[in-house]
């Protein structure tokens, strides 16, 4: 558990937790890096933070959620194996703005990446989804102007669950 303050956070070992392997409450972190979460039921929290990067860490068979945000702003979320072993999320954006999520790779997950509750200019592009219930969920009307561009499907039960307003979806 990390409560703001804390700057860098890399090369650590939170496999196999019960609950959260990392939860960083209100605040942004400088850099997430180099960490395994491999196993945990929920590896990786994030709330209230803006302008930051995450990428090379790893994620594998976690069986609630890999990553999940908080009312977070201008994140950029790239380069990531989000894999499991055909539960939970891999990513989730309760609340957020104009955050990217490039170059995801999530399969055998019940949801890929699922966006709500006041969700508004985020893009999901060049990502692969792949065995998911469903790749990409924008529960409700306040998931607004979400680009999803360059994206694959692949043995999804559903690519896009759409709920949201204002969605542009091209090739």
């Amino acid at each position: 558990y990390a409560a703001a303050n804390w700057d860098t956070i890399t090369n650590n070992n939170f496999k196999n937790g019960a609950g959260w392997g990392l939860y960083y409450q209100s605040g942004t972190p400088g850099k997430v890096a180099g960490n395994d979460f491999t196993g945990c039921n929920n590896a990786f929290f994030l709330q209230s933070a803006s302008s930051f990067a995450l990428d090379s860490n790893t994620f594998a068979n976690n069986s609630v959620n890999s990553i999940y945000l908080q009312s977070c702003n201008s994140l950029k979320i790239k380069n990531l194996n989000l894999s499991g072993s055909g539960s939970g999320t891999a990513i989730t954006l309760n609340g957020g703005n104009n955050n990217v999520f490039d170059s995801i790779y999530s399969c055998s997950r019940s949801i890929g990446i699922r966006l709500f509750n006041n969700c508004q200019n985020n893009k999901i592009i060049y990502s692969h989804f792949a065995k998911s219930n469903t790749a990409i969920s924008l529960d409700n009307s306040s998931v607004q102007n979400t680009t999803i561009q360059h994206v694959d499907f692949y043995q999804n039960t559903t690519k896009i669950s759409n709920n949201g307003t204002s969605t542009s979806i091209s090739a």
